[in-house]
């Protein structure tokens, strides 16, 4: 990751939380929003799709986020840097709600599932008559890190949907669509609204008014009126922000025409402010309860902790994880048949442990149990 970190995406504050680029500087920098995902058609990057042939072509459109999410820069993680789960890309549309794309069908990939989210046809009288419209793709099953062997995230991984492109002149027919360009326009920009999402449950995410310094090299404890979170997104509905495609000839963007209400006018929403912090939780009311136990032993080099799970059989096979306070993976496993494991952490895996410090168990994403070690 290079130079300071400058938020790129709008954020948006509702049960989750929005976030922003990536990168190893200040996370509460400031800027004018760019786009962080790349589209690739056919293979290529940035190319202009010929569909002056009548017949619609068929090509593969691959979306490639640039980056993981940011969230509060903790000792453990300094860059504030959390690891994509998830990716939803949503169909064009026009300003009346049609769906602009003929056809689109998901493609599933060995690094990832895609599944189809769908909502009654707007425009049953029109060119597709099906009850149903896609209205969007989510791509899950994957982790994309920020990184990866010296590669940025959008060379190492794309995700696919075939689709039917329109034509140049379907594009601009205004008895198909509302066009906003001249007739004599030969590129006409098409956007795909998207969602990356990524999960953080039980790292103590959350926002808060209290913005650290510009120096700051951590971000500030979570206190009792910040708001918690285990799910972070980049937004990317916003001017500047939607990627897009050309159909046509790709010329200046200013004299490429569009569909109406296709072409996004959201401005960005101002910066978010992180807090880093376990957040309050009644271990009486955890599935485990008192099921799981973290003990240390020993000083130095000697350090030595055993953790223990006794689930249930209901669990058995399940992964598990167990975090601690900073939000780091500390320990992971899959339970045995019983839904039992004893995991031993000992030398560099225990060098940072601290006598009462919290520990977070985690079955699958459900927080099951907490213990001090």
């Amino acid at each position: 990751m290079k130079g300071p970190l400058v938020l790129q995406t709008k954020r948006i504050v509702k049960s989750i939380i929005a976030l922003g680029g990536l990168a190893a500087g200040s996370l509460f920098a400031t800027s004018t929003a760019n786009a962080h995902v790349s589209i690739y058609v056919a293979g290529m990057s940035g190319a202009a799709v010929d569909t002056t042939a009548a017949g619609n072509p068929t090509y593969i459109v691959s979306f490639a986020p640039g980056h993981g999410c940011s969230g509060p820069k903790t000792a453990l993680n300094p860059e504030g840097v959390y690891d994509t789960t998830s990716l939803e890309v949503f169909m064009p549309k026009d300003s009346t709600g049609k769906y602009i794309l003929p056809e689109v069908r998901a493609v599933n990939n060995g690094g990832y599932t895609a599944e189809v989210k769908t909502e009654a046809n707007p425009d049953p009288t029109g060119t597709i008559k099906t009850a149903l419209r896609v209205k969007s793709v989510v791509f899950s099953g994957f982790s994309l890190k920020a990184k990866n062997g010296g590669m940025t995230a959008r060379d190492t991984q794309l995700f696919s949907i075939q689709v039917k492109l329109p034509t140049l002149a379907a594009m601009q027919a205004l008895s198909t669509h509302v066009y906003t360009g001249a007739t004599a326009s030969t590129g006409v920009e098409l956007y795909f609204p998207q969602v990356q999402y990524c999960d953080v449950t039980g790292m103590g995410v959350g926002t808060t008014t209290t913005a650290a310094s510009a120096t700051a090299t951590v971000s500030p404890q979570c206190a009792a009126t910040d708001t918690p979170t285990a799910l972070l997104f980049d937004d990317w509905t916003t001017t500047g922000n939607t990627p897009k495609i050309v159909i046509g000839t790709k010329v200046a963007s200013a004299t490429n025409g569009y569909i109406d209400g296709n072409k996004t006018t959201k401005a960005v929403a101002p910066e978010l402010n992180f807090c880093q912090g376990t957040p309050t939780v009644n271990a009486a009311t955890l599935p485990l309860r008192g099921n799981f136990t973290a003990n240390l032993t020993g000083t130095g080099v000697k350090k030595r902790a055993v953790l223990r799970i006794d689930a249930s059989s209901v669990s058995a096979g399940s992964k598990f994880s167990v975090v601690d306070a900073a939000g780091k993976v500390v320990a992971s496993g899959k339970l045995d048949k019983v839904g039992d494991a004893v995991v031993f952490l000992t030398g560099s895996k225990a060098k940072g442990f601290t006598k009462s410090a919290l520990l977070s168990l985690y079955i699958g994403k459900t927080l099951s149990a907490v213990d001090a070690l």
